[in-house]
């Protein structure tokens, strides 16, 4: 039989609701080119639809067979692959981590900037870490729908005020939380471990130079950028009334330079945190270390890894999606 003529049958209504996706995907990743995956439900599996475009995109052609009221049957058919793009051609990492946040991990593996630099291509950023491009895509395609896909981690589908309010909430408070501890600390050990590491009096000066970088930063966003983001959210939604379209226009190009000015700032930081990064050889911690070198390195490098995630937020998708309510209001 070929396989465009094979069908897998699954009918979905005995099983428990939270492995029906797991198990369809499942059943939709062993299917060849061509193969079929027909769906047997109580619903409309319409949410399902959607889940498989984001997740494997537009690899296969979805079917009706029956519309309910009681029954709903629809076909899945894989696609065959006629010299067709791969899933990662043409999406920068920065979308890539945006489409699904677990990949990140992969990322940081291979010390890969998907925030600052998220604006590369995945061929670009392997090239730049030395790394195998078709091995990174292997590793990337092989997380997938059964890896415990956390609602909370779909930050691409919410809107502009909650995504701000969980910036602010978990990142900004975050930095505000650590960063006087860290650099207590980092004068500490500094002051003690600096004739066998006279790396640390850098570190410390670009913790310092760093953090004063940050607070102003944050500071604007929360009492400037952030309020008139949401103020243009609102008005998108019909929630403010008596602005004249040259107000709308004022605020838009107000909101797009704060972007483009918060943009050059998390460079800024990017690049001191590179620096940082790179002096302490990726916060590894040396044989002599006391155990307040040792704390101060694991707290660097969880402040780090949490600024990396921050950024991405801001730069690959709460900026992408002011622009484009920008660019609905020309």
């Amino acid at each position: 039989m070929d396989n465009d003529d094979k069908e897998v049958v699954l009918d979905v209504r005995p099983i428990e609701i939270r492995l029906k996706h797991p198990t369809i995907f499942q059943n939709f990743d062993n299917l060849k080119e061509g193969e079929t995956l027909k769906i047997i439900n109580d619903h409309d599996p319409k949410p399902l639809h959607y889940q498989l475009l984001a997740e494997r995109g537009e690899t296969f052609d979805w079917t009706y067979e029956e519309k309910g009221p009681e029954v709903w049957i629809v076909k899945i058919k894989k696609k065959l692959n006629k010299g067709a793009k791969d899933e990662f051609d043409h999406k920068t990492v920065g979308e890539i981590v945006a489409e699904d946040a677990r990949k990140m991990d992969i990322f940081k593996k291979y010390d890969i900037d998907f925030c600052c630099l998220g604006y590369k291509s995945l061929k670009d950023a392997s090239m730049e870490a030395g790394i195998d491009l078709e091995t990174l895509k292997g590793e990337l395609k092989s997380i997938n729908i059964e890896d415990n896909f956390k609602e909370s981690l779909r930050y691409n589908e919410w809107d502009v005020d909650f995504l701000i309010d969980y910036i602010i909430n978990n990142h900004h408070n975050y930095i505000k939380r650590h960063i006087a501890e860290i650099t207590e600390y980092l004068e500490k050990i500094t002051g003690i471990h600096k004739n066998n590491h006279p790396e640390l009096e850098t570190v410390n000066k670009l913790f310092i130079k760093l953090s004063n970088a940050l607070l102003v930063h944050l500071e604007k966003e929360e009492k400037e950028m952030f309020i008139h983001m949401k103020d243009l959210a609102h008005i998108k939604e019909n929630k403010e009334n008596g602005l004249t379209q040259k107000d709308i226009s004022k605020l838009m190009k107000i909101t797009l330079k704060e972007i483009s000015d918060a943009e050059d700032e998390h460079n800024y930081v990017g690049n001191l945190m590179k620096q940082i990064d790179s002096l302490t050889g990726h916060y590894n911690i040396p044989n002599d270390a006391c155990a307040s070198y040792s704390y101060t390195y694991k707290n660097l490098k969880e402040f780090f890894d949490d600024l990396k995630t921050h950024v991405h937020l801001e730069n690959n998708i709460l900026f992408k999606k002011v622009r484009k309510l920008a660019a609905e209001f020309i």
